[in-house]
């Protein structure tokens, strides 16, 4: 379209430039793809798409918005005042009578077009109908409160319903879940102008959205510039001669697009993004001081009636917005024509080759889940429960793992360390781990437990065979690390009643130096002797001794020292203390009876099945 150039008055002068538009396609077809931006008429009315769509009937939803509404005929002017009646002229002289020419035929006369059926209209409006608007059958929407009115009868509206569905119960909040993987990108979100109205300039301006984060619809409400002052009544013009009754053009249409402000320094413009035949004006307006209110302009003298037209052709059938309680029935209305089932709150149309396609819901979605609620308060405590029962074990514990325990029975998954047989079927994780290594049980369905009952526990190589009788293998005390003695160390032995003489042998392999201390000495002294291995002595200065003493002898070989004791009548003990043993060496001790005292803190064994 040609770049259209205009001066509007906004104190000063601005020069505006309207330029560009949308993509203007004509009346709208239900098998047409349209998407964002298209405008189309339909109904007389021009809407513009919001989003992407096909088969969506034009009208206030979340695919169209409205850009012109169809106006309503105007009232018929006033019939203007008659003109004075001229002066009479003289009278001319009588001229010579002309011949008198053919009679002409007389035309026939064109029939009368039938009048029109009234389409039924589907009106809309920020508020509630009144009385007087619309027809009978007519549908009406409430853009402010989201409800449809209709079908109109008997000049009634009755009550509206709700095209917004109710919103949803407020969720109960869930366990945390699984973080999931990320999903794929969600749809582009649209942006959509709603109404737009107007507060003086002392008001205050606002831009809400009446839509959602996905699909905005924002309504704006726009401060009024200051007052211009009113033009001078231009004259009156001669009256024109009739012309000729033109075609039925199309309308053009002219709607409001976004509208905002700029402070007072700022530029004010205003743009068409819509087409020369569907035009669509956004407006960018400069705040200014509010000026005084303009005079009231005086009423200009009415026109004189224009001569009466010729009979336009017969309109075309308007197209009928149907209803009922269930879906149409094929027979139902002609092509064109809509039909709003009003129990399942679904419109159908247009109607086309005879057949009605799938209704489209005029009730919208549910709202999204409220948030989440305030937590309430802390209830009472309630009273305890039963105790459940015994969770499983953890998969950690390997079966054949015995620990202490110090409960009267197993817990559930374990088995008392008491040498029972037990079932290799029923126990075949246990089964696979120690097989018959405590025992075959009934050699064939049973095997057996460890049995550590009055018994200490031994560390042993796992792949040597368990005995409850040796100690790894050997009943010698080397088993126990006791061999080789290389510092002083002592042996406290009890012996038991001893109602007799008895020996105390004790045999050393050592072949070193070593003493023997005998006898209460009143004074210390020493012997010297050798001892060779025939067992000759050398004595030098023995003397009368009768005190404690000691002997010394040299290293030539093994040999005994035997003690004899007088009668021991009770329980007694034998302290014999031995100095630096660098050899290996043996010490035999006989008695009776030798008791040992351990103490213990007695535990009971179990093992995992």
């Amino acid at each position: 379209m040609a770049d259209l150039q205009f001066t509007k008055n906004l104190s000063p002068t601005v020069q505006v430039a309207i330029s560009g538009g949308p993509d203007y396609e004509g009346t709208y077809g239900a098998a047409t793809a349209y998407t964002t931006g298209d405008v189309v008429t339909y109904n007389g009315s021009s809407y513009v798409a919001r989003q992407s769509t096909t088969g969506n009937t034009p009208g206030e939803t979340a695919y169209w918005q409205t850009l012109a509404s169809k106006g309503d005929a105007g009232a018929t002017g006033s019939t203007g005042a008659t003109g004075p009646t001229g002066a009479t002229g003289p009278t001319g002289p009588t001229g010579p009578t002309g011949p008198t020419g053919p009679t002409g035929a007389t035309g026939a006369t064109g029939a009368t077009g039938a009048t029109g059926a009234d389409g039924k209209t589907l009106l809309n409006g920020t508020s509630v109908p009144s009385g007087g608007s619309g027809a009978d059958g007519d549908f009406y929407i409430d853009t402010n409160a989201d409800t449809i009115y209709g079908p109109k009868a008997s000049g009634s509206w009755g009550s509206s319903t709700s095209i917004v569905g109710p919103q949803g119960a407020t969720g109960a909040t869930g366990a945390t879940g699984a973080t999931g993987a990320t999903g794929a990108a969600g749809a582009a979100a649209t942006i959509a102008v709603g109404s737009t109205s107007s507060v003086n300039n002392s008001g205050t301006a606002s831009v809400t959205n009446t839509g959602s984060s996905s699909a905005a619809t924002f309504d704006f409400v726009l401060r009024d510039g200051p007052q211009g002052s009113t033009g001078a009544t231009g004259p009156t013009g001669a009256t024109g001669a009739t012309g000729a009754t033109g075609s039925t053009g199309a309308a053009a249409t002219i709607a409001v697009g976004t509208t905002s402000s700029v402070s007072n320094s700022g530029t004010a413009s205003v743009t068409n993004a819509g087409s020369s035949s569907a035009a669509t004006f956004n407006f960018v307006l400069r705040d200014g001081p509010q000026g005084p209110q303009g005079a009231t302009g005086a009423t200009g003298p009415t026109g004189p009636t224009g001569a009466t037209g010729a009979t336009g052709a017969a309109g075309s059938d308007g197209k009928t917005l149907l209803n009922g309680s269930g879906g149409p029935a094929d027979g139902t209305g002609v092509d064109g024509d809509f039909y709003i089932d009003t129990n399942g709150d679904d419109i159908y149309g247009p109607k086309s080759g005879g057949s009605w396609a799938s209704g489209t819901s005029i009730v919208g979605p549910q709202g999204a889940t409220g948030s989440t609620g305030a937590t309430g308060a802390t209830g009472a405590t309630g009273a305890t429960g039963p105790q459940g029962p015994a969770g499983a074990d953890g998969a950690s514990i390997l079966a054949g793992t015995v620990v202490m325990w110090s409960g009267s029975s197993a817990p559930t998954g374990w088995l008392e360390c008491d040498g029972s047989a037990v079932s290799r079927s029923t126990y075949s994780a246990l089964f696979a781990i120690i097989g018959t290594r405590y025992g075959t049980g009934d050699g064939s369905s049973t095997f057996n437990l460890p049995n550590p009952v009055d018994r200490a526990a031994m560390g042993i190589a796992l792949s040597t065979t368990p005995s409850a009788t040796t100690l790894a293998g050997s009943s010698s005390l080397d088993a126990l690390g006791l061999g080789n003695q290389s510092a002083d160390h002592t042996h406290n032995g009890t012996s038991g009643n001893q109602s007799a003489n008895h020996t105390h042998n004790g045999n050393t392999s050592n072949t070193g130096a070593h003493s023997h201390n005998t006898g209460n000495p009143s004074s210390n002294h020493s012997h010297n002797y050798s001892k060779s291995n025939s067992g000759s002595q050398t004595s030098n200065a023995t003397g009368n001794v009768s005190a404690w003493h000691t002997h010394t002898t040299n290293s030539y070989g093994n040999h005994s020292h035997t003690v004899s004791l007088g009668d021991n009548s009770a329980n007694h003990t034998h302290n014999v203390t031995t100095g630096n043993n660098s050899a290996n060496h043996n010490h035999s001790l006989s008695s009776s009876t030798i008791s040992t005292t351990v103490n213990v803190e007695p535990f009971g064994f179990i093992i995992k099945t």
